[in-house]
Protein backbone atom coordinates (compact mmCIF):
# COMPACT_ATOMS: atom_id res chain seq x y z
CA UNK A 1 0.00 0.00 0.00
CA UNK A 2 1.30 3.56 -0.94
CA UNK A 3 0.19 6.98 -0.67
CA UNK A 4 -0.76 9.13 -4.06
CA UNK A 5 1.75 11.03 -3.02
CA UNK A 6 4.48 8.52 -2.70
CA UNK A 7 3.22 6.76 -5.80
CA UNK A 8 3.92 10.09 -8.32
CA UNK A 9 7.44 10.48 -7.30
CA UNK A 10 8.50 7.30 -7.85
CA UNK A 11 11.17 7.63 -10.64
CA UNK A 12 11.28 4.19 -11.30
CA UNK A 13 9.23 0.68 -11.18
CA UNK A 14 11.06 -2.27 -10.90
CA UNK A 15 9.49 -4.94 -12.99
CA UNK A 16 6.83 -2.39 -13.32
CA UNK A 17 5.09 -5.23 -16.10
CA UNK A 18 4.29 -7.96 -13.41
CA UNK A 19 2.39 -5.29 -10.98
CA UNK A 20 -1.26 -4.42 -10.73
CA UNK A 21 -1.88 -1.08 -9.95
CA UNK A 22 -5.23 -0.10 -7.75
CA UNK A 23 -5.87 3.51 -7.25
CA UNK A 24 -9.09 3.30 -4.22
CA UNK A 25 -9.76 7.04 -5.80
CA UNK A 26 -9.18 8.62 -9.04
CA UNK A 27 -6.00 10.58 -9.08
CA UNK A 28 -6.27 14.38 -9.54
CA UNK A 29 -4.65 14.81 -13.24
CA UNK A 30 -5.26 18.48 -13.33
CA UNK A 31 -3.77 20.23 -9.94
CA UNK A 32 -2.75 23.63 -9.47
CA UNK A 33 -0.28 25.57 -7.95
CA UNK A 34 0.24 29.55 -7.02
CA UNK A 35 2.39 31.35 -5.62
CA UNK A 36 3.05 35.33 -4.82
CA UNK A 37 6.13 36.68 -6.29
CA UNK A 38 6.43 39.96 -7.36
CA UNK A 39 9.34 40.62 -7.04
CA UNK A 40 11.32 37.83 -7.34
CA UNK A 41 9.96 35.29 -9.71
CA UNK A 42 13.19 35.55 -11.43
CA UNK A 43 14.59 33.04 -8.99
CA UNK A 44 12.24 30.66 -11.33
CA UNK A 45 11.29 32.43 -14.43
CA UNK A 46 14.60 33.10 -15.41
CA UNK A 47 14.90 29.08 -16.07
CA UNK A 48 11.86 28.76 -18.03
CA UNK A 49 10.59 29.70 -21.48
CA UNK A 50 7.05 29.34 -23.20
CA UNK A 51 5.73 27.61 -25.84
CA UNK A 52 2.04 28.76 -26.78
CA UNK A 53 0.02 26.13 -26.80
CA UNK A 54 -3.15 28.01 -27.96
CA UNK A 55 -4.71 31.56 -28.33
CA UNK A 56 -4.66 32.14 -24.14
CA UNK A 57 -2.03 29.52 -22.66
CA UNK A 58 1.37 28.19 -22.85
CA UNK A 59 3.25 25.19 -22.11
CA UNK A 60 6.42 25.63 -19.59
CA UNK A 61 9.95 24.63 -21.20
CA UNK A 62 13.30 25.08 -19.73
CA UNK A 63 16.37 27.50 -20.67
CA UNK A 64 19.74 25.74 -21.25
CA UNK A 65 20.60 24.58 -17.66
CA UNK A 66 17.27 25.24 -16.70
CA UNK A 67 15.81 21.98 -15.40
CA UNK A 68 18.52 21.51 -13.52
CA UNK A 69 18.80 25.11 -12.02
CA UNK A 70 15.34 24.15 -10.61
CA UNK A 71 16.00 20.75 -10.43
CA UNK A 72 18.54 22.03 -7.49
CA UNK A 73 15.56 24.13 -5.86
CA UNK A 74 13.49 21.17 -5.83
CA UNK A 75 15.66 19.08 -3.90
CA UNK A 76 17.00 21.95 -1.84
CA UNK A 77 20.63 19.84 -0.74
CA UNK A 78 21.62 22.93 1.47
CA UNK A 79 18.29 23.52 3.12
CA UNK A 80 17.83 27.10 1.93
CA UNK A 81 14.90 28.89 3.86
CA UNK A 82 13.93 30.85 0.27
CA UNK A 83 14.51 27.35 -1.58
CA UNK A 84 12.10 25.82 0.82
CA UNK A 85 9.50 28.19 -0.03
CA UNK A 86 10.23 27.58 -4.31
CA UNK A 87 10.85 24.02 -3.78
CA UNK A 88 6.80 22.74 -4.31
CA UNK A 89 6.07 24.39 -7.27
CA UNK A 90 9.96 23.75 -8.61
CA UNK A 91 9.22 19.88 -8.00
CA UNK A 92 6.41 20.14 -10.44
CA UNK A 93 7.99 21.86 -12.84
CA UNK A 94 10.91 19.76 -13.00
CA UNK A 95 8.54 16.33 -12.91
CA UNK A 96 8.73 14.34 -15.85
CA UNK A 97 4.74 13.00 -16.05
CA UNK A 98 3.56 16.55 -15.47
CA UNK A 99 2.94 18.96 -18.89
CA UNK A 100 3.16 22.10 -17.35
CA UNK A 101 0.93 25.63 -18.34
CA UNK A 102 0.56 28.97 -17.42
CA UNK A 103 -1.82 31.50 -18.63
CA UNK A 104 0.14 33.47 -21.12
CA UNK A 105 -1.52 37.25 -20.26
CA UNK A 106 -1.02 36.40 -16.44
CA UNK A 107 2.74 35.05 -16.73
CA UNK A 108 3.94 38.16 -18.71
CA UNK A 109 1.89 40.97 -16.54
CA UNK A 110 4.05 39.11 -14.09
CA UNK A 111 7.38 38.93 -16.12
CA UNK A 112 6.74 42.65 -17.11
CA UNK A 113 5.41 43.76 -13.31
CA UNK A 114 2.27 45.42 -14.96
CA UNK A 115 -0.72 46.13 -12.68
CA UNK A 116 -1.45 45.82 -8.84
CA UNK A 117 1.70 44.08 -7.55
CA UNK A 118 -0.14 42.13 -4.90
CA UNK A 119 -2.04 40.63 -7.75
CA UNK A 120 0.84 39.46 -9.63
CA UNK A 121 1.20 36.23 -9.17
CA UNK A 122 3.02 33.01 -10.88
CA UNK A 123 0.08 30.12 -10.95
CA UNK A 124 0.67 27.13 -13.08
CA UNK A 125 -1.40 24.67 -14.24
CA UNK A 126 -0.14 20.76 -14.58
CA UNK A 127 -1.71 18.12 -16.23
CA UNK A 128 -0.86 14.70 -15.18
CA UNK A 129 0.11 12.11 -18.37
CA UNK A 130 -1.09 9.07 -18.61
CA UNK A 131 2.65 7.52 -18.83
CA UNK A 132 2.58 7.55 -15.03
CA UNK A 133 1.57 4.15 -15.84
CA UNK A 134 3.83 3.58 -18.46
CA UNK A 135 5.14 4.28 -21.52
CA UNK A 136 3.68 1.04 -23.33
CA UNK A 137 6.84 0.67 -25.34
CA UNK A 138 8.49 -2.26 -26.02
CA UNK A 139 12.04 -3.40 -25.25
CA UNK A 140 14.20 -6.79 -24.54
CA UNK A 141 15.38 -8.21 -21.54
CA UNK A 142 18.85 -7.63 -20.44
CA UNK A 143 20.36 -10.51 -19.80
CA UNK A 144 17.74 -12.89 -19.80
CA UNK A 145 16.50 -14.24 -22.83
CA UNK A 146 13.90 -16.56 -21.29
CA UNK A 147 11.85 -13.86 -20.72
CA UNK A 148 11.46 -12.27 -24.08
CA UNK A 149 10.00 -8.28 -25.05
CA UNK A 150 8.95 -6.69 -21.70
CA UNK A 151 6.39 -4.11 -21.94
CA UNK A 152 6.65 -0.70 -20.12
CA UNK A 153 3.59 -0.79 -18.64
CA UNK A 154 2.10 -2.14 -15.52
CA UNK A 155 0.24 -5.52 -16.03
CA UNK A 156 -3.08 -3.48 -14.84
CA UNK A 157 -4.76 -0.17 -14.05
CA UNK A 158 -7.31 0.08 -11.95
CA UNK A 159 -9.23 3.03 -11.04
CA UNK A 160 -11.60 2.94 -8.60
CA UNK A 161 -13.92 5.97 -7.81
CA UNK A 162 -18.03 7.33 -7.73
CA UNK A 163 -18.84 9.15 -10.73
CA UNK A 164 -15.84 7.98 -12.53
CA UNK A 165 -17.43 8.97 -15.71
CA UNK A 166 -17.97 12.35 -15.27
CA UNK A 167 -14.27 12.94 -13.53
CA UNK A 168 -11.84 15.11 -15.37
CA UNK A 169 -9.44 11.72 -15.67
CA UNK A 170 -12.44 10.29 -17.71
CA UNK A 171 -12.95 13.59 -19.99
CA UNK A 172 -9.16 14.64 -20.72
CA UNK A 173 -7.27 11.41 -20.82
CA UNK A 174 -9.41 9.55 -24.13
CA UNK A 175 -7.60 12.67 -25.94
CA UNK A 176 -4.61 11.59 -25.03
CA UNK A 177 -5.25 7.72 -26.11
CA UNK A 178 -6.31 6.29 -23.42
CA UNK A 179 -9.07 3.91 -23.22
CA UNK A 180 -11.21 2.77 -20.36
CA UNK A 181 -13.59 0.31 -19.90
CA UNK A 182 -15.83 -1.30 -16.72
CA UNK A 183 -13.67 -4.04 -14.69
CA UNK A 184 -15.98 -7.20 -15.02
CA UNK A 185 -14.81 -9.12 -11.98
CA UNK A 186 -15.32 -6.12 -9.40
CA UNK A 187 -18.18 -4.74 -10.99
CA UNK A 188 -19.94 -8.02 -9.94
CA UNK A 189 -19.18 -7.58 -6.23
CA UNK A 190 -20.12 -4.09 -5.82
CA UNK A 191 -22.72 -3.59 -3.35
CA UNK A 192 -24.73 -1.50 -5.60
CA UNK A 193 -23.99 0.07 -9.42
CA UNK A 194 -26.87 2.38 -8.37
CA UNK A 195 -28.41 3.89 -5.62
CA UNK A 196 -31.70 2.27 -4.38
CA UNK A 197 -32.66 5.17 -2.05
CA UNK A 198 -33.67 7.93 -3.87
CA UNK A 199 -36.85 7.77 -2.52
CA UNK A 200 -35.67 9.01 0.62
CA UNK A 201 -34.39 12.04 -0.68
CA UNK A 202 -35.52 15.15 -0.44
CA UNK A 203 -32.76 18.22 -2.60
CA UNK A 204 -33.52 21.79 -1.87
CA UNK A 205 -31.93 24.77 -3.73
CA UNK A 206 -31.97 27.89 -2.62
CA UNK A 207 -30.72 30.32 -6.00
CA UNK A 208 -30.81 30.10 -9.65
CA UNK A 209 -27.46 31.28 -10.40
CA UNK A 210 -24.58 29.10 -10.38
CA UNK A 211 -22.87 29.29 -6.92
CA UNK A 212 -19.44 30.82 -6.07
CA UNK A 213 -17.36 32.56 -4.39
CA UNK A 214 -17.69 35.84 -5.99
CA UNK A 215 -21.57 35.12 -5.89
CA UNK A 216 -21.74 33.85 -2.66
CA UNK A 217 -19.74 37.42 -1.75
CA UNK A 218 -22.37 39.34 -3.44
CA UNK A 219 -25.36 41.22 -1.96
CA UNK A 220 -29.46 40.56 -2.26
CA UNK A 221 -32.35 41.56 -0.23
CA UNK A 222 -33.34 38.86 1.71
CA UNK A 223 -36.62 39.57 4.41
CA UNK A 224 -36.11 43.63 3.74
CA UNK A 225 -32.65 44.00 4.35
CA UNK A 226 -29.30 43.28 1.93
CA UNK A 227 -27.97 40.42 2.93
CA UNK A 228 -24.91 38.66 1.79
CA UNK A 229 -25.72 35.77 -0.52
CA UNK A 230 -23.61 33.22 2.00
CA UNK A 231 -25.45 34.81 4.76
CA UNK A 232 -28.90 34.00 3.32
CA UNK A 233 -27.82 30.07 2.23
CA UNK A 234 -26.43 30.19 6.29
CA UNK A 235 -30.41 31.25 7.38
CA UNK A 236 -31.75 29.08 5.60
CA UNK A 237 -29.68 25.92 6.55
CA UNK A 238 -30.75 26.98 9.81
CA UNK A 239 -34.48 27.24 9.27
CA UNK A 240 -34.67 23.94 7.23
CA UNK A 241 -33.05 21.88 9.83
CA UNK A 242 -34.06 23.42 13.19
CA UNK A 243 -32.86 21.70 16.40
CA UNK A 244 -32.38 18.85 14.36
CA UNK A 245 -28.63 17.63 13.48
CA UNK A 246 -27.33 18.30 10.52
CA UNK A 247 -23.29 17.71 8.84
CA UNK A 248 -22.25 20.84 6.67
CA UNK A 249 -19.59 21.50 4.33
CA UNK A 250 -18.04 24.63 4.15
CA UNK A 251 -14.95 26.48 2.89
CA UNK A 252 -12.34 27.39 5.16
CA UNK A 253 -13.09 30.85 5.31
CA UNK A 254 -16.21 30.60 6.45
CA UNK A 255 -15.44 28.00 8.86
CA UNK A 256 -15.54 30.34 12.14
CA UNK A 257 -18.36 32.31 10.72
CA UNK A 258 -20.57 28.83 10.55
CA UNK A 259 -19.30 27.06 13.88
CA UNK A 260 -20.39 30.12 16.03
CA UNK A 261 -23.91 30.89 13.83
CA UNK A 262 -24.62 26.65 14.09
CA UNK A 263 -25.58 25.34 16.99
CA UNK A 264 -23.87 21.90 18.90
CA UNK A 265 -25.74 19.44 16.60
CA UNK A 266 -24.24 20.64 13.44
CA UNK A 267 -21.59 18.80 12.53
CA UNK A 268 -18.94 20.09 10.35
CA UNK A 269 -17.74 17.68 7.33
CA UNK A 270 -13.85 17.49 6.16
CA UNK A 271 -13.53 18.92 3.05
CA UNK A 272 -11.94 15.49 1.42
CA UNK A 273 -15.26 13.65 2.80
CA UNK A 274 -14.40 10.59 1.25
CA UNK A 275 -14.27 7.24 2.29
CA UNK A 276 -16.31 8.60 6.04
CA UNK A 277 -18.39 6.48 7.49
CA UNK A 278 -18.90 8.83 10.75
CA UNK A 279 -21.60 10.54 9.82
CA UNK A 280 -24.50 7.69 8.88
CA UNK A 281 -26.59 8.90 11.77
CA UNK A 282 -27.10 11.92 10.17
CA UNK A 283 -30.15 12.49 7.96
CA UNK A 284 -29.55 16.48 7.04
CA UNK A 285 -26.71 17.65 5.15
CA UNK A 286 -26.04 21.39 3.75
CA UNK A 287 -23.96 22.24 1.42
CA UNK A 288 -22.10 25.82 1.82
CA UNK A 289 -18.89 25.18 -0.15
CA UNK A 290 -18.33 26.88 -3.28
CA UNK A 291 -15.63 24.88 -4.13
CA UNK A 292 -14.58 26.16 -8.24
CA UNK A 293 -10.75 26.41 -9.09
CA UNK A 294 -9.94 30.32 -9.70
CA UNK A 295 -10.99 31.91 -13.21
CA UNK A 296 -7.91 31.15 -14.54
CA UNK A 297 -7.83 27.70 -13.65
CA UNK A 298 -11.04 27.45 -14.62
CA UNK A 299 -10.21 28.47 -18.30
CA UNK A 300 -7.55 26.20 -18.43
CA UNK A 301 -9.75 23.20 -18.03
CA UNK A 302 -12.47 24.49 -20.08
CA UNK A 303 -9.60 24.59 -22.69
CA UNK A 304 -8.67 20.99 -21.70
CA UNK A 305 -12.42 20.01 -21.66
CA UNK A 306 -14.14 22.41 -24.00
CA UNK A 307 -17.13 22.15 -21.80
CA UNK A 308 -17.52 24.36 -18.78
CA UNK A 309 -20.35 22.35 -17.73
CA UNK A 310 -17.84 19.18 -17.45
CA UNK A 311 -15.62 21.08 -15.44
CA UNK A 312 -18.32 22.17 -12.94
CA UNK A 313 -19.29 18.25 -12.66
CA UNK A 314 -16.16 16.78 -12.02
CA UNK A 315 -14.99 18.95 -9.56
CA UNK A 316 -18.04 20.72 -7.51
CA UNK A 317 -20.83 18.13 -8.46
CA UNK A 318 -18.81 15.42 -7.79
CA UNK A 319 -17.53 16.73 -4.39
CA UNK A 320 -21.34 17.62 -3.18
CA UNK A 321 -22.33 13.88 -3.76
CA UNK A 322 -19.20 12.66 -1.95
CA UNK A 323 -20.20 14.95 1.03
CA UNK A 324 -23.93 14.04 0.69
CA UNK A 325 -22.66 10.14 0.64
CA UNK A 326 -21.44 10.24 4.76
CA UNK A 327 -25.04 10.80 5.67
CA UNK A 328 -27.59 7.70 6.28
CA UNK A 329 -27.64 7.03 2.58
CA UNK A 330 -24.96 5.10 3.24
CA UNK A 331 -26.65 2.98 5.01
CA UNK A 332 -28.42 0.27 3.11
CA UNK A 333 -30.86 -0.62 6.03
CA UNK A 334 -32.14 2.96 6.82
CA UNK A 335 -35.33 4.39 5.83
CA UNK A 336 -35.30 7.41 7.05
CA UNK A 337 -35.93 10.40 5.01
CA UNK A 338 -33.12 12.94 4.03
CA UNK A 339 -33.01 15.71 3.39
CA UNK A 340 -30.31 17.77 1.62
CA UNK A 341 -29.81 21.44 1.43
CA UNK A 342 -27.90 22.45 -1.83
CA UNK A 343 -26.69 26.30 -3.18
CA UNK A 344 -27.81 26.16 -6.72
CA UNK A 345 -30.15 24.40 -9.29
CA UNK A 346 -27.68 23.19 -11.32
CA UNK A 347 -26.07 21.53 -8.22
CA UNK A 348 -29.32 19.94 -6.89
CA UNK A 349 -29.85 18.85 -10.68
CA UNK A 350 -26.39 17.22 -10.77
CA UNK A 351 -26.93 15.26 -7.48
CA UNK A 352 -30.15 14.23 -8.64
CA UNK A 353 -28.91 11.90 -11.31
CA UNK A 354 -26.93 10.05 -8.75
CA UNK A 355 -30.06 8.86 -7.04
CA UNK A 356 -33.12 8.16 -9.25
CA UNK A 357 -36.38 8.60 -7.54
CA UNK A 358 -35.47 11.26 -5.45
CA UNK A 359 -37.49 14.62 -5.30
CA UNK A 360 -35.59 18.45 -6.19
CA UNK A 361 -37.55 21.37 -4.79
CA UNK A 362 -36.47 25.13 -4.83
CA UNK A 363 -36.97 26.73 -1.99
CA UNK A 364 -40.13 29.05 -1.51
CA UNK A 365 -38.18 32.54 0.11
CA UNK A 366 -38.68 35.91 -1.78
CA UNK A 367 -35.03 37.20 -3.16
CA UNK A 368 -36.26 39.97 -4.91
CA UNK A 369 -32.62 40.88 -6.68
CA UNK A 370 -28.75 40.08 -6.49
CA UNK A 371 -26.71 42.66 -6.75
CA UNK A 372 -22.66 42.60 -7.63
CA UNK A 373 -20.22 43.78 -5.37
CA UNK A 374 -18.78 46.71 -6.09
CA UNK A 375 -15.70 47.35 -8.55
CA UNK A 376 -13.11 49.72 -8.22
CA UNK A 377 -12.47 52.61 -6.26
CA UNK A 378 -15.46 53.45 -3.86
CA UNK A 379 -17.46 56.57 -4.46
CA UNK A 380 -16.44 59.92 -2.77
CA UNK A 381 -20.15 60.09 -0.68
CA UNK A 382 -19.91 56.17 -0.15
CA UNK A 383 -18.46 56.33 4.05
CA UNK A 384 -17.03 52.97 3.70
CA UNK A 385 -15.95 50.55 0.38
CA UNK A 386 -18.48 47.08 0.42
CA UNK A 387 -15.60 44.94 1.50
CA UNK A 388 -15.10 46.94 4.43
CA UNK A 389 -19.14 46.58 5.22
CA UNK A 390 -19.51 43.35 4.47
CA UNK A 391 -16.73 42.40 7.17
CA UNK A 392 -18.36 44.40 9.67
CA UNK A 393 -21.98 42.78 9.14
CA UNK A 394 -19.81 39.53 9.69
CA UNK A 395 -17.94 40.48 12.63
CA UNK A 396 -21.23 42.09 14.03
CA UNK A 397 -23.26 38.76 13.31
CA UNK A 398 -20.62 36.60 14.72
CA UNK A 399 -20.85 38.85 17.82
CA UNK A 400 -24.53 38.31 18.17
CA UNK A 401 -24.23 34.59 17.87
CA UNK A 402 -22.00 35.08 20.65
CA UNK A 403 -24.28 36.88 23.14
CA UNK A 404 -27.17 34.51 21.99
CA UNK A 405 -25.09 31.31 22.92
CA UNK A 406 -23.65 32.87 26.12
CA UNK A 407 -27.30 34.19 27.27
CA UNK A 408 -28.86 31.06 26.48
CA UNK A 409 -26.50 29.33 29.32
CA UNK A 410 -27.44 31.40 31.53
CA UNK A 411 -25.79 34.55 31.62
CA UNK A 412 -26.78 38.14 32.82
CA UNK A 413 -27.84 40.93 29.87
CA UNK A 414 -24.68 42.99 29.11
CA UNK A 415 -26.98 46.22 29.22
CA UNK A 416 -23.72 48.34 27.59
CA UNK A 417 -23.49 45.67 24.49
CA UNK A 418 -27.48 45.73 24.01
CA UNK A 419 -26.98 49.41 23.42
CA UNK A 420 -24.53 48.90 20.94
CA UNK A 421 -26.21 46.39 19.06
CA UNK A 422 -29.12 48.64 19.08
CA UNK A 423 -27.44 51.24 17.17
CA UNK A 424 -25.76 48.91 14.89
CA UNK A 425 -28.33 46.50 14.00
CA UNK A 426 -31.58 46.87 11.66
CA UNK A 427 -34.56 46.23 13.44
CA UNK A 428 -35.71 42.50 11.43
CA UNK A 429 -31.86 41.22 11.63
CA UNK A 430 -33.34 37.85 12.76
CA UNK A 431 -30.19 36.93 15.79
CA UNK A 432 -30.92 40.74 16.60
CA UNK A 433 -34.28 39.90 17.00
CA UNK A 434 -33.35 36.63 19.12
CA UNK A 435 -31.59 38.32 21.60
CA UNK A 436 -34.07 41.14 22.39
CA UNK A 437 -36.13 37.70 22.68
CA UNK A 438 -34.16 36.58 25.50
CA UNK A 439 -33.71 39.39 27.20
CA UNK A 440 -37.68 39.77 27.29
CA UNK A 441 -37.82 36.38 28.70
CA UNK A 442 -35.49 36.98 31.22
CA UNK A 443 -36.96 39.88 32.97
CA UNK A 444 -40.33 37.95 32.59
CA UNK A 445 -38.85 35.41 35.06
CA UNK A 446 -37.56 38.13 37.35
CA UNK A 447 -40.53 39.48 37.57
CA UNK A 448 -41.31 43.42 38.47
CA UNK A 449 -38.95 45.48 40.37
CA UNK A 450 -39.89 45.62 43.70
CA UNK A 451 -41.54 49.81 44.97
Amino acid sequence: MITEAAFLNLQHWPKRYQWTIICDEIPDITPSMQVNLPENHHLLTQHIHLQQSSDRYSEIGFNGAGKAALTDIAENPSRDDVNKVLAPLARRLVHPQYRCFVLTKQYEALINQEGDAKRRQLEVFALLQPSIFGTGSIRSAAGDPTVGDIQDSFKDVIIIGAGFDISLMANIWPGLDVQFEPHAELGQKLRYTQHSCGHRLLIRYVFEQDWSKYFAGSVSEFDSSEVENFEILQQVCQRQFGDEPFAYLCNNDREADLKTAFSSKALQLPNAPWGLNDYQGIHNVGILSALNPTPAHLGFLNFLCRDADDVRDALFHSHVYQAVMRCSLRDLKSNVPVKVLVPDAKSAQALATYFPGCRVEPLQIQISRTAPKKGGRPKLEDPKPTKQVLQETRKRQRALSKEIKRMEAGGAVDLALMEKFQQECRSNNTRWMRLQQLVAQMESKRGPAAG
